[in-house]
């Protein structure tokens, strides 16, 4: 009896010690990353914040047969986006973007440089947060050979065109020098003379780089 009293107790034991290093542990976790949090910076006058996103995406277009009918074709577009914005304050924020493509037609039959553009860009921060940063973003561009959907005819989409955006994203700060940020939003493509011709949902993925 004796016996088995001394084993409940080191069971009991072991148990008890279990529970106070497990709470021990969870403790210093939420106090490490409330540390992490407090030290991070607010966003405010001043602070430059670079982005690059990475997008991948297909298109068709048509192109007249031989013999007649009508040929359809097909692309894989990869493009580079880079934005460098300047905060004037804790909410808005204001710069430029520049972006370009590459392209591969079918499946390795040929490929090259696609288009890219230049344009101003808006940010707003609507909550002074540190950690998650939801944002609203506006952006505009031109540029030449810019193919935001599919074309009857490759050569429609060619030449000197415009891109105007808007997303809604939200960021999420690693450390006061890097993050991560998510945005989707619609884009519209516009030919000469500020014609609208082609729209599409986006997505963007990308990191952001902080200079405080």
């Amino acid at each position: 009896m004796h016996k088995i009293l001394q084993i409940n107790l080191f069971k009991w034991l072991t148990l008890l010690i279990f529970i106070i290093g497990l709470s021990t542990n969870y403790g210093k976790a939420q106090k490490t990353e409330k540390k992490q949090i407090e030290n991070l910076q607010s966003l405010r006058s001043g602070v430059r914040i670079l982005g690059i996103t990475g997008n991948i995406r297909w298109r068709t277009y048509y192109l007249p047969a031989v013999g007649g009918g009508i040929e359809e074709k097909y692309q894989t577009e990869f493009k580079v986006d880079f934005r460098n914005i300047r905060m004037l304050g804790s909410h808005l924020g204001l710069g430029y973007k520049f972006f370009s493509t590459v392209f591969m037609s079918g499946f390795f039959e040929g490929g090259g440089l696609g288009g890219g553009g230049v344009g101003p860009v808006a940010r707003y921060y609507p909550l002074k947060t540190s950690r998650w940063q939801p944002y609203l973003q506006g952006s505009l561009a031109a540029g030449f050979n810019l193919a935001l959907s599919d074309a009857q005819d490759i050569n429609d989409v060619g030449g000197f065109r415009f891109r105007s955006g808007l997303r809604g994203g939200l960021g999420y700060r690693i450390s006061n020098a890097l993050g991560l940020f998510l945005g989707i939003g619609p884009t519209w493509e516009y030919g000469q003379g500020f014609h609208l011709d082609s729209r599409a949902l986006q997505i963007d993925l990308g990191i952001e780089l902080y200079q405080f």
